[in-house]
């Protein structure tokens, strides 16, 4: 089964409604305060990220057409939508957007010009049914659907086509069919293919899943790779797992930036308790094929899998341009915070919580292994059950690399520009050395950073890229850096970096079905293999 349950949000009283038009909106007068300055304080009284809000209320100016604007109050994020028909189109179309994206009920903030809940009540968190259908295919049931796509004879005629079919759906409300294949595999295969390498469709943020294999539609697992047994014409579909969101302070270790956290638990249907893994996000914060896409894949394979937001609760959407805006440290006292929550879980197995992250995620997931970081958080013998760290950063590395003896697998592209793989292959022998066996290393062929991603081959031009910045970390926290010698004090060192060392640009994505299939099967192999 799929819940949403809500968690206590400290600054915002919500209530919840299914499927309900919203209350009438008011409609501006020319005595009120332009619309732009309305959203922004909107905005700003439900904690989005501070470098979100300019940029979206100049967007929502400029949007033609009917056009809406919904808020994730658990997340801090929001999603804006343009270019629907009709007003009424225009509000369930940025609610459906808003809830496919971050996997809860939203509230409506703005319809055209209207703005919702001005007069200070609680917003209505609002259900759509159509994002978690489950039945039988229906062009109706399709969310964000416009007329156009209803239109169209392949979506008209899919449910009476014979032979393996499948339809694969982009969160922008694309849809990509294929009938007539092989084989029901196939038929997933291709409709995901024509999805992730459709010109429009790379242009837009979002991925591509699985809408309906065969007639039945699977929207609410998510399925981002086929997912049937190749050649046959029977799926394997799981059952659904529970979502929660969830919110706790940080661990409150010297120097960290201290926020209410936001998590979001996908708990597998269980009658005994199940393991769990705690995850990092990347420098781009929490997105939906990459940390959710795993903590679904986790959920199926019987491991709960707990996203934490390290950046919406600190006014920030991402750091890809400025890693000090939130640290390694900071999103390391997270995960330790949600460690400590688990443990209190009696649906979670307190002896089987593991930690992994991709990108600066997986920095945190390597470095939280490493005892003299205990000393510096003060968590005494608390740790992880495990460390998954995916193309992480390694060419920071600590001098002192004794470890809490549990598991590592570095997981590493070949092709990696910001985080090559050589200095973590290093790292991972020198870890063995001194007394930990259970490193895992795993180079994959062909690989580049963030591989989740399978639109094609793109270059990040304004990302922060540090992998020249090659340093050793003293016990005290220091840096000596490798050209030179010289020391910087912890505190000093993001800075110094940015100045010194950095360049900027990389390439991202290129991932491939069968890429993205192959590491997800590694992950969930290494942990059976560690008894989760």
């Amino acid at each position: 089964m799929l819940r949403f349950v809500a968690a206590t949000v400290p600054f915002l009283a919500t209530t919840l409604v299914m499927a309900q038009p919203a209350p009438p909106a008011k409609v501006r007068s020319s005595t009120q305060p332009p619309l732009h300055d309305v959203l922004l304080a909107k905005m700003a009284a439900y904690s989005i990220p501070t470098n979100e809000r300019e940029d979206h209320a100049k967007w929502y100016d400029a949007a033609v057409g009917h056009k809406g604007l919904a808020v994730a109050i658990r997340a801090r994020h929001k999603h804006g939508t343009a270019g629907w028909p009709t007003v009424n189109a225009a509000e369930i179309g940025a609610l459906e957007a808003c809830q496919l994206t971050y996997e809860e009920p939203c509230a409506l903030i703005a319809v055209d010009d209207r703005i919702e809940a001005e007069t200070g009540r609680p917003p209505a968190l609002r259900d759509m049914p159509r994002t978690r259908y489950a039945g039988a295919f229906d062009p109706q049931q399709i969310p964000r659907a416009r007329p156009d796509l209803l239109r169209r004879a392949d979506v008209k005629s899919y449910r009476s086509a014979t032979g393996p079919k499948a339809a694969a759906f982009h969160i922008q409300g694309y849809l990509f069919v294929v009938t007539g294949a092989a084989n029901q595999f196939e038929a997933e295969k291709q409709a995901l293919a024509q999805c992730n390498n459709d010109p429009v469709r790379n242009g837009a943020d979002g991925m591509c899943i699985l809408y309906a294999v065969g007639n039945r539609v699977v929207l609410p697992h998510r399925f981002q790779t086929a997912h049937s047994v190749t050649g046959s014409q029977i799926p394997l579909v799981a059952q659904s797992n529970i979502i929660e969101h969830l919110n706790f302070d940080t661990h409150a270790a010297p120097g960290v930036k201290l926020a209410n956290i936001s998590a979001t638990l996908y708990l597998p249907p269980s009658a005994k308790p199940v393991p769990a893994m705690v995850i990092i996000s990347s420098s781009g914060g929490v997105i939906d094929w990459i940390e959710r896409y795993y903590a679904r894949e986790l959920a199926r394979a019987g491991i709960a899998g707990l996203v934490v937001d390290s950046f919406a609760p600190r006014g920030v959407r991402n750091v890809d341009r400025d890693q000090r805006l939130v640290t390694s440290w900071d999103m390391e006292n997270d995960a330790f915070a949600a460690l400590a929550v688990l443990q209190k879980d009696p649906r979670i197995d307190p002896t089987r919580i593991g930690v992994m992250g991709v990108s600066k995620g997986g920095l945190v997931a390597h470095q939280s292994a490493i005892l003299t970081r205990r000393t510096w958080r003060g968590t005494g013998t608390l740790a992880f059950a495990a460390h998954v760290a995916i193309v992480p950063y390694c060419v920071e590395q600590h001098r002192n690399v004794a470890t809490t003896g549990k598991s590592i697998f570095f997981m590493l592209a070949e092709l990696d520009e910001p985080d090559p793989p050589k200095p973590c292959i290093e790292y991972a022998e020198r870890i063995k050395a001194a007394g930990n066996p259970n490193i895992t290393v795993k180079v994959y062929n062909g690989a580049h950073h963030n591989w989740e991603d399978t639109r094609p081959l793109s270059y990040f031009a304004e990302a922060q890229n540090n992998a020249k910045c090659v340093s050793v970390i003293e016990d005290n926290g220091d840096r000596t850096v490798a050209a030179g010698g010289q020391r910087i004090k912890g505190a000093e060192f993001s800075s110094w970096v940015l100045q010194n060392c950095t360049s900027w640009g990389f390439h991202v994505g290129g991932g491939t079905d069968q890429l993205k299939r192959e590491a997800t099967s590694d992950l969930v192999a290494f942990l059976k293999r560690n008894g989760f």
